[in-house]
């Protein structure tokens, strides 16, 4: 068990072994072999030569005079005087670095030792827990002065355990202050016009001898250096978006990524970065420096966007390739999600080049991918469903497009559309629902907010054919044909499908008809949906089978009645005037059901007073 006299040995021997080791360093440094590695600085400058040039074979190696041995420790004080910058000049950078962690150490333990010395000790020592253990048990009086002196229930054990979690905080905040102020100095080091001379100068033998992390430093420090370069030229060349640059300068030095991500959101979304190929030269010289230091999936986004300004789409590819690459290099666990992202970018762009076959491909791995996955980022969700639509788009399957493209605005937020994105999209939604097969319910579609995108446009026609299509008003459809017929016929997908949105909006206006009616009113004549559809008998009858074989209704059709009583309508999204006639209907229900109630209590009052 330790004792006072033990660890004072123990100090001693500490003490004597790094004297020893100063002198050893002292000696060696006045030795001519080692001339170079002790002033490489002055060698690179020019300002000092070999010592061993003019010595006789011994001196080349031992310094012979006896003198220099009674004053090798005189340029201590000298040293401990320079400033940091006479330091860097004289030795470099991390020398200076090294008489910031000594001082660091001092900063750090000089106030723990005066608190502890203060408070923690005398804490300790006055619990007096060890006095009263039985006497078999043996300790120290270097025990006295730890926590197993105290009691674990007291109130000196929470102060122990308190000062504890206060030394801890001021380690971690001092290191991570001289954290930053380390890397602000290496920054400023390595961006000086000197520190390129010196590596320029630089002889190819010294070079062979840099440590690995000596010139990973260097090789990053330079990176950094050219990305704060690139900055200063966009600066000058926008001078009026000078605020932005010197945003992301101040955040790249600071090495606060989250904060650079959030802000480069905002600035690639600028009009000046739109045209040419302002967001490649970006990317390449700027956002590659700290690429796999930012969210993963971020990099996923910007590389999608910056790939969208390739010229060629094989050099986009190969692009969105190579970011994969890395992206797999980090050996991230969550690397599925932004992988997927850029490969359905891949698939887009397969399908502008006509490869149907290499887009479903990528589809269906993304389908699978996307299943094998929880929590999953809705942008990824999104990229998945609008490659999705596009590809049943580019193959003319209507309801497909539609399924699909209504789930990728599932995953989207509307605002953060441009506004021709948003009416091409309604425009296609809107077609792909009158051509899409066994679509007739258009309440979710028209209750979407992208849909106004077609109001005050020249396509505002569509809208209002979809609300005749959803009201299953066949008048109404008629009338906006004949009013917009030049419209209509400029579109040949419409044109080609004249007889099928007649016989979809009649089975709307089935719909609407069976909806209109009461539940215990479900028998209707065919003449009525004759007169509604203004359609023959047999072409009721043709249209109700329709109905039956998709599952739109389900019922029994009685020709020798000339009637068909239906039992259930498939459910739709409602429209405000669908709910408000439901409503009028669950009123008139109510007053039924009062009146049902009064009738009771006056024809039964002795049951209905028990």
């Amino acid at each position: 068990m330790a004792t006072l006299g033990d660890i004072g040995v123990s100090a001693l021997i500490n003490i004597i072994t790094a004297f020893v080791f100063l002198l050893a360093f002292a000696l060696l440094r006045i030795q001519p072999i080692n001339d170079r590695v002790y002033f490489p600085k002055w060698y690179i400058d020019g300002g000092r030569n070999s010592p061993r040039g003019s010595r006789n074979f011994v001196g080349k190696y031992v310094n012979l005079n006896i003198l220099t041995y009674l004053t090798f420790l005189n340029w201590m004080p000298a040293a401990l005087k320079m400033s940091e910058a006479e330091i860097i000049s004289h030795a470099g950078f991390d020398s200076a670095v090294f008489l910031r962690i000594y001082t660091l150490g001092l900063k750090i333990f000089f106030p723990i030792a005066i608190v502890a010395l203060v408070v923690l000790i005398p804490v300790n020592v006055s619990s007096g827990t060890l006095f009263f253990l039985r006497k078999e048990l043996v300790v120290s009086d270097i025990d006295k002065l730890s926590i197993s002196n105290v009691s674990p229930e007291s109130i000196r054990f929470f102060v122990h355990i308190g000062l504890e979690y206060l030394f801890t905080l001021w380690i971690c905040f001092m290191l991570y202050k001289e954290y930053d102020n380390v890397a602000q100095m290496r920054m400023n080091f390595l961006a000086a016009q000197r520190r390129l001379q010196e590596e320029r100068k630089r002889p190819k033998f010294y070079k062979s001898e840099l440590s690995f992390f000596s010139l990973t430093e260097s090789i990053a420090g330079i990176a950094a250096m050219a990305a704060l370069q690139y900055l200063d030229s966009l600066r000058i060349s926008h001078p009026e978006l000078a605020e932005w640059y010197n945003s992301l300068a101040d955040l790249y030095q600071k090495k606060l990524w989250h904060q650079l991500t959030l802000k480069l959101e905002q600035f690639v979304a600028l009009t000046v970065f739109q045209a040419g190929d302002a967001l490649i030269q970006l990317y390449h010289n700027f956002i590659t420096d700290f690429e796999t230091k930012i969210n993963l999936l971020k990099l996923a986004h910007f590389a999608v966007i910056v790939s969208r300004q390739y010229a060629e789409k094989e050099a986009a590819i190969s692009y969105l390739e190579g970011i994969i690459e890395k992206l797999r290099s980090t050996k991230e666990q969550r690397i599925e999600e932004p992988i997927l992202y850029i490969k359905m970018q891949i698939a887009v762009f397969k399908l502008e080049q006509g490869d149907q076959k290499e887009c479903k491909k990528l589809l269906e791995d993304g389908k699978s991918t996307l299943d094998s996955m929880t929590d999953i980022d809705p942008s990824v969700y999104a990229s998945y469903y609008w490659v999705s639509s596009q590809f049943y788009k580019f193959r003319q399957e209507f309801a497909e497009f539609y399924k699909s493209a209504l789930l990728y605005l599932a995953y989207t937020s509307v605002e953060s559309l441009s506004d021709s994105f948003k009416l091409d999209l309604a425009f296609d939604l809107s077609l792909s629902a009158l051509l899409g097969d066994n679509i007739y319910n258009f309440g979710e579609l028209l209750a979407h907010p992208i849909i106004k995108s077609l109001l005050g446009t020249k396509v505002e026609w569509l809208y209002y054919i979809l609300q005749a299509f959803n009201a299953g008003d066949l008048v109404r459809y008629q009338e906006l044909c004949q009013v917009h017929n030049a419209a209509l016929r400029a579109q040949p997908a419409l044109v080609e499908n004249e007889k099928k949105l007649l016989e979809k909006i009649n089975i709307l206006c089935l719909m609407e008809i069976i909806f209109s009616r009461p539940s215990e009113d479900r028998t209707i004549p065919l003449k009525v949906i004759a007169e509604r559809t203004k359609l023959s008998i047999e072409d009721v009858e043709h249209l109700l089978m329709k109905s039956l074989s998709v599952h739109l209704i389900e019922g029994i059709i009685d020709q020798v009645e000339g009637t068909v009583h239906v039992s259930w309508v498939q459910p739709r999204v409602l429209g405000i005037q669908q709910i408000k006639s439901l409503r009028d209907r669950l009123d008139n229900w109510v007053d039924k059901v009062h009146s049902t109630l009064l009738s009771v209590e006056a024809e039964t009052p002795d049951l209905v007073a028990s």
